[in-house]
């Protein structure tokens, strides 16, 4: 086999390797997901079941909703609550406070919890009004 050819083949063989890489591994991609329900409660429910639906699809991972540790505080009891921050100053988690650490989590940074939350600023306000009345439902 000539070397032109040997090199060609390899050209083929690294260019199809590196195709099928790119449908399957992300690079670089770490945005929220968007959120869908196979029942429609995302696009048309009642707030609650939207913000239920939207926990479970891109909160859960870091947010209890049963009063135990992880990544993020548990959401339960978590609305009404006063809470201390990274600066020592402290809050009342009301729907304006969620509503910033939910599309913009740099600028309420928790006391004690590392600073890993991304922006879900790609919800749309009913989403996010969801989101706050199911963590408001919380007891």
């Amino acid at each position: 086999m000539s070397r032109k050819l040997t090199g060609g083949l390899l050209l083929v063989f690294f260019a199809v390797l590196a195709i099928g890489y790119a449908g399957v591994m992300p690079f670089g991609d770490d945005s929220p997901r968007e959120v869908t329900d196979d029942n429609g409660v995302a696009a048309n429910g009642d707030p609650v079941e939207v913000g239920e639906a939207i926990y479970s699809q891109q909160c859960s991972g870091c947010h209890t909703i049963d009063g135990s540790s992880g990544v993020g505080p548990t959401f339960q009891g978590l609305y009404g609550s006063e809470v201390t921050m990274e600066d020592g100053s402290t809050v009342i988690v009301d729907g304006d406070h969620l509503l910033l650490a939910i599309t913009d989590p740099r600028a309420t940074n928790r006391e004690g919890y590392p600073d890993v939350m991304p922006s879900f600023d790609n919800l749309s306000e009913d989403e996010i009004a969801g989101l706050v009345a199911f963590i408001e439902s919380l007891e």
